[in-house]
């Protein structure tokens, strides 16, 4: 049989006040959900390019896989030069402004 640990009740509270994080009920945290979604949208519009994982998280298109992006640039939606491919990690960067012509931004 294995030992328990415990830790105390008021020491697992300071841990994670220290880390910036609280208990409560997930029904007060959903109004957050669409505030985080409108920072992600007002930060995607910042910025002058993005890879598919950041425009997907957005949530701007009704698209939720990269494939579906992918198949954008093979078809021509995406126009030659909205989009580049990252030499360090081999990623794909749309440019905003392509968004923003396509009516998502």
């Amino acid at each position: 049989m294995s030992t328990i640990n415990v830790v105390p009740v008021d020491e697992f509270l300071n841990m994670l006040s220290e880390k910036g994080l609280v208990i409560g009920k997930a029904s007060e945290f959903v109004g957050n959900l669409e505030f985080d979604l409108q920072v992600k949208r007002a930060n995607l519009r910042k910025k002058k390019h993005a890879n598919l994982k950041e425009i997907l998280d957005a949530k701007i298109l009704k698209h939720t896989s990269k494939a579906t992006l992918r198949r954008w640039i093979e078809s021509g939606d995406i126009r030659e030069g909205e989009w580049f491919k990252s030499g360090k990690n081999n990623q794909i960067y749309i440019m905003t402004s392509a968004l923003v012509r396509l009516g998502y931004l």
